[in-house]
């Protein structure tokens, strides 16, 4: 399973930032596959006239508990990843998005500052544990991959959106089949967003933005660790 258009941004540069390294890729779309950017300007300027993500959990507000299986079906407490020292929580749309890949990579890329700051990284997806186990695999990650099933988590923290018929069609056009991936409907998927909790469980950052091609950068993950 790969993202609709593959380019040569998804390969990190050790000289570039996250931030880049997405813009690179958002350019290279728009000259490779035009119908997806507009399919994406569209639905984010669908999402923004709807205020999508405005009722996320805000910095100074306890992160609300969870619980859920990781890629290898083993349950995981909130609460247990908290007691640790800080958490980092990525939630993102899947291994199929180019753009999670490299938001993931990057995370793994600067999990050593992370880690030297006391801080835990966790991703969380819509997709089923054999396919988030898939994605560990292949982007070479260490830190877990929680599946938030039936996205009752991504729902519950607003950040839940349908994705729409047109879109819908095109990926399965492309051979992402959401409802295979999701062992559900597969029209709904969560605004990618970061949040930086504190160990008594605040949250301390967070980003969320309806554009789900723009990521928070791992050097504002460290600022933000760095000010606990």
């Amino acid at each position: 399973m790969t993202d609709p258009i593959d380019t040569p941004a998804n390969a990190p540069r050790t000289d570039e930032h996250l931030t880049e390294r997405l813009a690179r890729f958002d350019r290279e779309l728009r000259v490779k596959g035009p119908h997806w950017s507009q399919a994406y300007d569209d639905l984010v300027g669908r999402l923004r006239e709807a205020e999508a993500g405005s009722g996320a959990p805000k910095a100074g507000e306890p992160f609300p508990s969870f619980l859920l299986p990781d890629e290898k079906s083993h349950l995981v407490y909130f609460e247990d990843l908290i007691a640790n020292g800080p958490l980092v929580i990525s939630f993102n749309r899947g291994h199929w998005c180019n753009y999670c890949q490299m938001e993931l990579r990057a995370l793994q890329t600067n999990l050593p500052e992370i880690a030297a700051s006391g801080a835990s990284v966790i991703s969380i997806t819509p997709e089923l544990p054999v396919y988030s186990a898939a994605c560990k695999t292949e982007n070479h990650l260490t830190f877990p991959l929680l599946c938030d099933l039936d996205l009752a988590v991504a729902l519950s923290l607003g950040l839940a959106i349908p994705i729409g018929e047109h879109i819908a069609t095109m990926l399965t056009d492309d051979g992402v089949q959401l409802s295979q991936l999701h062992g559900g409907t597969g029209w709904l998927l969560p605004i990618p967003a970061t949040f930086v909790i504190a160990r008594d469980g605040t949250i301390a950052t967070c980003y969320v933005d309806p554009d789900f091609r723009r990521r928070l950068d791992p050097a504002d993950i460290l600022a933000a660790l760095g000010q606990l």
